[in-house]
């Protein structure tokens, strides 16, 4: 974390005891990177992908599942995993919860980093620094960056609260501009540092507006048959930036429960009832 106006650091955290301490190193992923790698693997073991198939209604205690073009499917485990706005979340919590935005956004904008490294004023306080996160707060806007893709791309992120026009945005796709991203950041006390960054951007393309939600946490990941992973299970701000990680944890804990489990009906439920017993906690928590 960096003074507004000097760029002087005011607080500084380390990972480089992270490998000895937690058994791996900390890693930024670009999502589509991660999301390619994930297909790939999955594929490459035989795991056939349907696309364009919405899933309408869930019948936990059969395995039922209907499909808005009219087909239907029964399986022995289902997992859900639709994100912060699931649809099946009410149908395997026996809650009810709808995400609530708050009236914060977050702008965010994925830049070469060649193109910071050509920048002066950008590089010559960013060469010579680790690898990490660098983030600073100005009159309720927080800005941060952090470099993905073996550094060669800079995410930006710019939390504010949220501008006319942007109120019913949802998800990530939300169109933005340099300019709607450059009037939060119109105080003369900032450093010219963050408007530096976001110029850097090739075009208007390179940034959208995403809406900050909250939803309640939910009594339980299970029922029957399904369960729920990754932010259908427990959404996260983005500041956390870790629903990637949790929901790979999700995925590896199903892996280790599910590898010694029969099909039969009240094993599938047992180990569906362990998993909820052990991520519940975790989830809900953090």
């Amino acid at each position: 974390m960096v003074n507004a106006t000097s760029l002087d650091v005011e607080y500084q955290f380390g990972f480089q005891d992270v490998p000895e301490r937690f058994g791996h190193n900390f890693n930024a992923f670009h999502r589509v990177g991660l999301h390619r790698g994930l297909r790939t693997m999955a594929e490459d073991l035989g795991v056939e992908i349907l696309l364009g198939k919405e899933v309408i209604d869930l019948d936990c205690g059969d395995g039922l599942l209907n499909f808005r073009d009219g087909a239907c499917a029964k399986h022995d485990l289902i997992v859900v995993a639709d994100g912060i706005r699931s649809e099946l979340v009410k149908t395997v919590s026996d809650l009810d919860v709808v995400p609530q935005k708050i009236g914060k956004s977050v702008f965010r904008g994925l830049i070469p980093m060649q193109r910071l490294r050509d920048d002066p004023l950008i590089w010559s306080q960013l060469q010579g620094e680790p690898s990490g996160f660098y983030s600073t707060m100005h009159n309720g806007v927080f800005s941060m960056t952090y470099p993905c893709s073996s550094d060669e791309i800079m995410n930006v992120a710019v939390f504010h609260s949220t501008r006319p026009g942007h109120e019913n945005d949802e998800g990530w796709s939300s169109p933005a501009t340099k300019d709607e991203v450059l009037s939060v950041l119109d105080s003369e006390a900032l450093h010219p540092f963050w408007r530096a960054v976001v110029n850097a951007a090739p075009s208007d393309e390179d940034f959208k507006c995403f809406p900050i939600s909250l939803r309640e946490p939910i009594p339980r990941y299970n029922n029957g048959g399904a369960i729920l992973i990754g932010d259908a299970a427990h959404p996260f701000e983005p500041t956390h930036a870790q629903v990637g990680c949790l929901g790979i944890e999700d995925a590896q804990s199903l892996a280790t429960l599910f590898r010694n489990t029969s099909s039969a009906s009240t094993d599938i439920a047992r180990s569906c009832q362990l998993y909820n017993d052990l991520r519940l906690p975790r989830g809900n928590v953090t």
